[in-house]
């Protein structure tokens, strides 16, 4: 990145209605909050400023007392590809609109997809299981059995009356493990379709039959 040259502005520049938006615009403003004699509304002005445009801040240090160092501004937003989501266990990238037959950043989601064209609904649970992945329709809220990564096995789902939680049994073992499940993507509109999804997240005890 090119620098430009440092420019100094006075007080009374930059509260000149005309200049101000351009300063805004094209640089980061560094108040001077060491005079021992400032003007109280004039520091009130600096500490504004200063609240304003900290995320964006440079540390370069003006060069007098009285004046206002400007500096040329950075880009300080990350690009999108690289802006993350956290769930409860774990930071990850969430997939939007490309949706598949894996579950979105967990191992086992519920996907509900409404069509923009004919208002019908269709809901399923997605599995993620030693390395493969698996997609069931169901009818919404309920349970599914199949085979997967050579065993059977079983999963309920429950949102209704805010109950938000799921288990999984393993029926060749019996071992049943219960989970809460929360909307981990909003209704959104992808297309001919709208997608919610609602994921697992952290482990409970099994107080539910």
């Amino acid at each position: 990145m090119q620098y430009l040259p440092q420019i100094i502005y006075t007080h009374k520049q930059l509260l000149d209605s005309k200049l101000a938006p351009q300063l805004f615009n094209q640089f980061i403003v560094y108040p001077t909050l060491t005079q021992q004699s400032i003007n109280p509304a004039i520091m009130q002005l600096q500490l504004s400023t200063l609240l304003v445009l900290l995320p964006a801040l440079s540390l370069a240090a003006p060069t007098t007392n009285s004046d206002i160092a400007l500096r040329p501004r950075q880009d300080v937003h990350p690009p999108a590809e690289n802006i993350v989501s956290a769930s409860d266990e774990m930071v990850h990238v969430l997939s939007g609109c490309d949706q598949g037959d894996c579950p979105d950043g967990t191992t086992v989601d519920l996907l509900k997809e409404v069509s923009n064209l004919f208002g019908n609904t269709q809901h399923y649970i997605r599995i993620n299981d030693c390395s493969q992945c698996k997609i069931i329709p169901t009818s919404g809220d309920g349970c599914v059995n199949f085979s997967m990564c050579g065993k059977r096995q079983e999963i309920c789902m429950d949102r209704h009356n805010d109950k938000m939680r799921m288990h999984r049994v393993n029926k060749e073992t019996g071992k049943k493990s219960c989970y809460k499940i929360k909307q981990t993507m909003k209704q959104t509109t992808c297309g001919v379709t709208k997608i919610s999804i609602w994921g697992k997240t952290n482990n409970v005890a099994c107080t539910w039959g």
